[in-house]
């Protein structure tokens, strides 16, 4: 990840945490397809949280996106590196699910 994109993703995750939850509609896919993009082939379990357990099941290339993502919002935003509490990881998720569905 080059600089230029690390100080967007900076700047978005600073928006991210200071927003309230994005409501959007989800559309219905079964469990065993990405929850972004609904590709069927490549998944990988997701915990959106952990405590209780929020488990989606996304592609390869939506699980490193997210990840990644969610590592820069520690990084970048928790310097203290705390973990992130439920409430911050369901901001990412959502403005993650926002941004990446078509």
């Amino acid at each position: 990840m080059n600089e230029a994109d690390k100080l967007k993703i900076a700047s978005q995750l600073l928006d991210i945490l200071g927003s309230e939850p994005i409501k959007h509609k989800r559309k219905k896919r079964g469990s065993n397809c990405c929850a972004v993009c609904g590709k069927r082939y490549s998944l990988e379990r997701h915990h959106v949280t952990y405590d209780p357990p929020k488990i989606v099941k996304l592609c390869h290339v939506h699980h490193k996106k997210i990840t990644e993502l969610n590592t820069e919002v520690v990084i970048m935003i928790c310097s203290c590196r705390r973990k992130l509490t439920n409430k911050e990881r369901l901001k990412i998720w959502d403005r993650f699910l926002k941004e990446n569905k078509k």
